[in-house]
């Protein structure tokens, strides 16, 4: 399987059902719909579906979250057209989702940020000494 549209396809899944509990839900539903149903309404009704899910039952995020990266893995690998439409749509929807650095816990992630000059970081180390 290529990594890359495994990869896109979890992003993908991230930012749609990350967006079914916040404002961006219905932008994000249109564009994924557009791009894996052809704005067919039977997709828009199962995006809808899911996000009832997710919002009734937070616990089932991850779940739902599983469940559309493998559709989105397999209809990626069944139509590589749809590729760079999925990047479009997360490059669309990302700097109003304020992709850039997020906080979880003991860690930042700051892989989607963008830099416009030098960064300072700072490790801490848990551990034996080494000499």
């Amino acid at each position: 399987m290529d990594p890359a549209i495994t990869a896109l396809a979890a992003t993908a899944a991230a930012t749609l059902v990350k967006a079914m509990a916040g404002d961006l839900w219905t932008l994000t539903r249109d564009k994924m719909a557009a791009v894996l149903g052809r704005d067919d309404a039977g997709t828009v009704r199962e995006l809808e579906a899911a996000r009832d899910q997710v919002v009734e039952h937070r616990a089932l995020a991850p779940i739902v979250e599983q469940e559309w990266q493998g559709r989105l893995t397999r209809y990626l690998l069944t139509h590589p057209e749809a590729v760079q439409e999925v990047r479009a749509v997360l490059d669309e929807i990302a700097p109003e989702a304020g992709r850039g650095a997020t906080y979880g816990g003991d860690h930042i992630d700051f892989s989607r940020g963008t830099f416009h000059g030098p960064v300072t970081g700072k490790s801490v180390h848990r551990g034996p000494d080494h000499p």
